[in-house]
């Protein structure tokens, strides 16, 4: 038997900005780890995006509607505004839930690890944390996204022009406080943790059944402290259902696959990029498996027009093997095309540090250490 949605959701106390303020978090029996993420809802708070571009504003933070003025996004050092009032146009500009609702359905952010900064809970805030808090689900469980998403186009319609269908948007008791005159003596963190009990009773987080997909070989391969390259084997998927499942598997590791080698088994060989965005670009790591293709079918002589002339490639972002006219797979063996991609990618990676310690002494991102410090994300 499920517990009760509203026990899901606990207040505690914690460090934001030099003093001790109460959260709302996930329960240990919902999420089993130490760092839950954190919402703070502090009435009045604003900052500006001068703020978080300070190299030593702590990493891990996320401002939601309202309280940083105008959008912002630091991807390496995870810090966000998901403002979209100033400096943006309103009406084309999409909601902090509609923010919130694509970077966790696209795993840049995750359940765990980051301090998530409120002042106003009106519902287009309560949405977007709601959803932050509950990251996880909102990236593997399609079903738990599919509920919520209708829930989130509307509040984003009624936020950008204005009321007329907020009567559907219950979970939220704000106008009724307000217009009683409580609003200002009410407790928001308790508010928002009635509001995410009542956004659980409308998507009932019900696990589905998926049909796993088999892995015939999988090879993990660390390119840094925190990335991983990863090949995969399977016959029996695509490469997005495998890359759905590599997801799974490293839920709770260290290092995250930033690219995948997809192999059907056959003739098929696939490269992706992990992720909504990347630090990372595919168009390197074509080239020279395209030159080291050529020099493969020099070897064996080929010397056909419609098969020298075809190379690797794709998009920055998924590309693949050449076709070739008899429906043959490349020249190279796997082991070798694992080799050049790994290379390729810790080439770039080392170029990344190059790049960040430029910016760090200059006037670039960096990650400082000055500031309340979030907890760490154990899935990172």
């Amino acid at each position: 038997m499920a517990k009760k949605s509203s026990s899901r959701y606990q207040i505690n106390n914690g460090e934001w900005n030099g003093k001790t303020e109460r959260y709302v978090a996930r329960a240990p029996f919902d999420l089993a780890a130490e760092n839950p993420n954190r919402l703070y809802v502090l009435r009045g708070f604003q900052t500006d995006r001068k703020t978080l571009e300070d190299p030593n504003h702590p990493q891990n933070t996320i401002y939601l509607d309202g309280a940083c003025q105008g959008p912002y996004q630091d991807v390496a050092r995870h810090v966000f505004s998901l403002d979209h009032h100033a400096e943006c146009y309103r009406s084309i500009t999409i909601a902090s839930c509609e923010q919130a609702l694509r970077l966790t359905r696209k795993k840049i952010i995750g359940a765990t690890g980051f301090n998530v900064i409120a002042n106003d809970p009106d519902p287009d805030t309560v949405l977007a944390a709601w959803q932050i808090l509950n990251a996880d689900r909102m990236a593997f469980d399609k079903s738990f996204f599919n509920r919520i998403r209708p829930f989130v186009n509307l509040e984003g319609n009624i936020d950008a022009h204005g009321f007329g269908h907020e009567e559907f948007l219950d979970f939220a008791e704000e106008r009724k406080l307000k217009a009683k005159g409580l609003w200002e003596k009410t407790d928001l963190a308790e508010y928002v943790r009635r509001a995410f009990g009542n956004l659980d009773k409308l998507v009932h987080y019900d696990e589905e059944m998926r049909e796993e997909v088999r892995i015939d070989a999988f090879d993990e391969i660390p390119l840094s402290d925190d990335k991983n390259f990863v090949c995969v084997v399977s016959s029996s998927g695509t490469a997005f259902d495998v890359e759905k499942e590599i997801h799974k598997r490293e839920r709770r590791k260290k290092r995250k696959c930033v690219c995948m080698l997809f192999h059907d088994g056959r003739t098929k060989f696939t490269l992706k990029l992990s992720g909504f965005m990347s630090e990372f670009h595919l168009r390197p790591v074509y080239e020279k498996l395209t030159y080291a293709e050529s020099n493969a079918k020099l070897s064996s002589g080929v010397i056909d027009q419609r098969f020298t002339k075809s190379g690797w490639g794709g998009s920055d972002e998924i590309g693949g093997a050449p076709r070739y006219p008899n429906g043959a797979g490349p020249y190279l063996g796997i082991n070798t095309i694992k080799k050049i991609v790994e290379e390729e990618l810790k080439r770039q990676v080392e170029e990344n540090k190059v790049r960040q310690a430029k910016a760090k002494n200059g006037n670039g991102h960096s990650n400082g250490n000055g500031g309340p410090k979030p907890p760490t994300d154990p899935i990172k």
